[in-house]
């Protein structure tokens, strides 16, 4: 029998409302009828930087990148959080709007954790629900948007 993760219900309701706020919500590694390897978020900034949630079955970490070429594994960070799923969401939702934080922080060389494992990151299908689709839905894998 599986037990189920600790927060599982609140994880989802969380990411549920990040939809509901504008977030691009992503799953990969799925196995036949398992739950993710790995569960995402993004909220991009029209500037082209992008808050971002990992949520692993071991943890999650959020962060805040400025315009790179694939926010999945960003090469600076400004902001990021770690630890239970829950905490790193919650974190991350609270966050100032990007361009007007209270406290500017520097770029940083991003820590542990900050960016998704290349097997998922280029591998054939990675699952989507965006804002204007609240409907899964599975497509080939793509990077993520870039604006110059």
């Amino acid at each position: 029998m599986d037990v189920p993760q600790v927060g599982d219900i609140e994880i989802r309701l969380l990411l549920d409302k990040m939809t509901r706020r504008g977030w691009t919500l992503y799953e990969w590694g799925h196995s036949s009828g398992s739950e993710p390897e790995v569960r995402g978020a993004a909220f991009f900034w029209d500037d082209g930087a992008a808050d971002v949630v990992l949520v692993r079955r071991t943890g999650a970490v959020a962060y805040r990148t400025p315009p790179c070429r694939d926010v999945f594994v960003p090469e600076f960070v400004t902001e990021w959080d770690s630890g239970v799923p829950v905490h790193a969401l919650r974190a991350a939702l609270t966050w100032d709007e990007y361009g007007k934080e209270r406290v500017q922080r520097p770029l940083v060389t991003p820590p542990p954790g900050c960016a998704l494992p290349p097997a998922f990151r280029h591998g054939l299908t990675e699952s989507v629900r965006t804002p204007n689709n609240p409907n899964l839905v599975i497509r080939p894998a793509m990077r993520t948007p870039h604006r110059h």
